[in-house]
């Protein structure tokens, strides 16, 4: 019984990691055609193609790139709120996307680079380990922003942040991809205001997010528990229905000749038959719990398979829906 609850999950398995690896593939296809649609000039096919797309796809980066096409064929429809509302959730869930302008007309690029100018993170830098030199100042792609510690909203995407001194030498540099959602933390030692060491710390609040991460498949964990939990108290009442099994063969035969096939109790005493029909009573009753037991824990393990991917692909949606404004990021220096 258990060789066939293990055979089922690992055919679960194997089944939804096929599933998954043809969906991923559909999608990729699905998006190509798309791509061409719409570089073909069929704008209205292409935007019924990406809409599809967009509700079946998990992958953070396909979808991004679905919501950057579906954002085109809003501005080539001129119609801005379309376009912005498709260019921000692009750039929400990949912030380096771009629109090359090689491929696209100027007024496509422009209006993504709009866009992209109002969709912000906060940029905190703070000193750690020591006091910050004297003079000493927050640079933002070559451009002075502050003295530390300083915090301000960019527009997402990859930037390099620099600390430099009173006459402009750069102490410490870190590039970093600006998100609405991202921590980054970077902690760095002052020795007569030059850099002499450095190395990355856990950013603030990641103990959180791993620990929120761990439950998102709450169920699947209740499940797979309780499969656990049905199983080992099944082999437990097996282990005892053996103890009970062995005991009343003994009481019929003594010297353990008998092979316990078949158990002939007529020549027992009453005193021992009596003993005999309960332990027969008992080895049934624990027979039948540990089938129960061994049937539950194997719907119960199959069920967490199923819930580990549903419970998965929820959350992945869920992710990409968040409206995630708000956050930000923070480097130490």
């Amino acid at each position: 019984m258990l060789l066939a609850v293990v055979s089922l999950l690992l055919l679960c398995g194997v089944v939804n990691s096929r599933a998954l690896a043809a969906d991923a593939d559909k999608n990729a296809r699905d998006f190509r055609r798309a791509t061409s649609l719409f570089a073909d000039g069929r704008f209205a096919v292409a935007r019924k193609l990406l809409l599809a797309l967009r509700e079946r796809v998990t992958d953070a980066k396909l979808l991004a790139r679905v919501h950057l096409y579906l954002g085109l064929e809003a501005a080539v429809a001129a119609d801005p709120q379309r376009t912005r509302d498709a260019f921000a959730r692009a750039l929400m869930l990949d912030p380096r996307i771009s629109v090359d302008p090689q491929r696209f007309k100027p007024a496509l690029v422009s209006s993504f680079q709009k866009v992209r100018a109002t969709v912000r993170g906060k940029l905190a830098v703070t000193l750690v380990g020591g006091a910050a030199p004297p003079g000493a100042s927050v640079w933002l792609d070559g451009a002075r922003v502050g003295a530390p510690p300083y915090s301000g909203v960019f527009p997402v995407g990859e930037h390099r942040v620099e600390l430099r001194g009173a006459d402009g030498k750069v102490l410490q540099a870190q590039t970093v991809v600006l998100n609405v959602a991202a921590e980054v933390a970077l902690a760095w030692t002052v020795d007569g205001g030059a850099a002499r060491s450095r190395r990355l710390t856990p950013a603030p609040g990641s103990d959180k997010r791993n620990a929120e991460r761990r439950g998102k498949r709450l169920w699947t964990w209740i499940a797979g528990g309780s499969a656990l939990a049905a199983f080992g108290v099944a082999l437990g009442l097996g282990l005892s229905a053996k103890s009970d099994r062995d005991a009343a063969c003994e009481l019929v035969d003594p010297s353990g000749g008998n092979d316990c096939q078949v158990l002939d109790a007529s020549a027992l005493s009453s005193e021992t038959r009596a003993r005999y029909d309960e332990l027969r009573d008992r080895l049934a009753a624990k027979r039948t719990a540990t089938n129960v037991l061994l049937v539950a824990g194997g719907v119960l393990a199959v069920t967490s398979v199923v819930l580990f991917f549903l419970e998965g692909r929820a959350a992945k949606k869920k992710s990409r829906v968040q409206a995630l404004l708000g956050h930000g990021l923070v480097v130490h220096f």
